[in-house]
């Protein structure tokens, strides 16, 4: 509870000195969403930024609060320090006056190589949350990661050393060890080239548990094929038992549809092609001049493994978006259950339309059905200066 205040009044009171030279800017966007409008749910989502630059560091407050509560308190506090480039973010639970993480970044460039570190001091761990309050990925101990890249043309060599929560390939820690335990997790190597017209990346795991290695992963964006229009990403994954290949092919047709389906190749022992999966599809079509954008995913994934559709247990997913300032009008239809073959109308639909009332001032509104009767119904305001 010390280091909350002490924190807390740290960063307060770098924003008091300077307000006379310093810059302050900001938001505040308010939703009211009415559930089942047959027996009404109210529920209220109200978030207060205010961002405050001086000196080269921004400073920085985000409140969210709810009908009842204020449930969130972050702090920022970003700038430069010499060489050295700083990132701190402080959160605590006002209601409950719990202090959640401390989450910090440095990074210096010395001769041409890179040298960052990241740190984050969980204060209690972080259930899985019943609201969108906390993120999953935040679901963590605390950790650190010690890392460094640098050039040696035409490579590009990167490696880092996880403690505590971190897992690999993580921006922050996602698995549960020991609290504040700095047990040493691994070693991630990274060594990027030139390959064609592309580039080839080359991670390799190392783990402290199970003998050191963990798998290798050799990933091409954009692979050309020799046509203008079709391209490939592709991605293989080696572990001591098993090989998973991926190819994403990026197919755009005279400009403006761009297709692109998800393939997985599946490998039987020892060295055969057991199943060639077509796992999703995306369909992008920014109709010109671009006012207009349709996008369809389908997914065929189990609805706990999200893919295309990014989001639990979507399967399918057209969504239709039209801006034209001060307008923009967002209309969304989702097939949910996995039911073959999908019914011809969604199971969800969601209409969002936002009006830029002033240069400050955009006013929201939308509904939702879910199968098919009238499931929500939402009103809002953003306000910034």
């Amino acid at each position: 509870m010390k280091r909350i205040l002490i924190i807390t009044m740290l960063v307060l009171g770098l924003s008091v000195t300077g307000l006379a030279v310093g810059t302050l800017s900001g938001s505040w966007a308010t939703d009211i969403t009415i559930t089942t409008p047959q027996t009404p749910v109210f529920a209220v989502s109200s978030v207060l930024t205010v961002n405050y630059l001086i000196g080269g560091w921004t400073l920085g407050s985000v409140s969210r609060f709810s009908v009842t509560e204020w449930y969130q308190q972050d702090f920022r506090a970003d700038g430069v320090i010499g060489a050295f480039t700083f990132t701190n973010l402080l959160r605590f639970d006002p209601a409950e006056v719990e202090f959640d993480f401390l989450r910090s970044t440095a990074k210096v460039d010395i001769a041409g190589v890179t040298f960052d570190s990241r740190l984050m001091i969980v204060g209690a761990e972080l259930l899985p949350p019943p609201t969108a309050r906390v993120p999953p990925a935040l679901d963590a101990t605390s950790g650190f990661r010690l890392g460094f890249s640098a050039p040696v043309p035409p490579l590009t060599f990167a490696a880092g050393a996880y403690f505590g929560g971190y897992a690999f390939d993580t921006t922050w820690g996602v698995t549960r060890l020991l609290p504040h335990e700095p047990v040493f997790r691994g070693l991630d190597v990274d060594i990027t080239m030139p390959f064609f017209t592309t580039t080839l990346t080359i991670d390799v795991d190392f783990t402290s548990v199970g003998g050191g290695f963990e798998d290798i992963t050799f990933t091409v964006p954009r692979f050309p094929l020799g046509i203008p229009q079709l391209a490939l990403d592709l991605e293989v994954v080696y572990t001591l038992t098993t090989k998973v290949v991926t190819v994403e092919p990026h197919i755009t047709v005279i400009g403006w549809l761009h297709f692109q389906p998800f393939i997985s190749i599946h490998p039987t022992p020892p060295a055969e092609i057991g199943g060639l999966i077509i796992e999703g599809l995306r369909l992008v079509w920014p109709v010109e001049p671009a006012v207009v954008t349709f996008t369809y995913e389908w997914d065929s994934r189990p609805a706990d493994e999200p893919h295309v559709a990014r989001a639990a247990g979507r399967r399918q997913r057209i969504e239709l978006v039209y801006a034209v300032a001060p307008i923009s009008l967002d209309m969304e239809g989702r097939w949910v259950t996995p039911v073959l073959p999908m019914p011809m109308f969604p199971e969800e639909v969601e209409i969002d339309l936002a009006v830029r009332i002033l240069e400050n001032l955009v006013l929201r509104t939308g509904v939702e059905f879910r199968a098919p009767a009238l499931h929500s119904i939402s009103f809002g305001f953003t306000v910034t200066w």
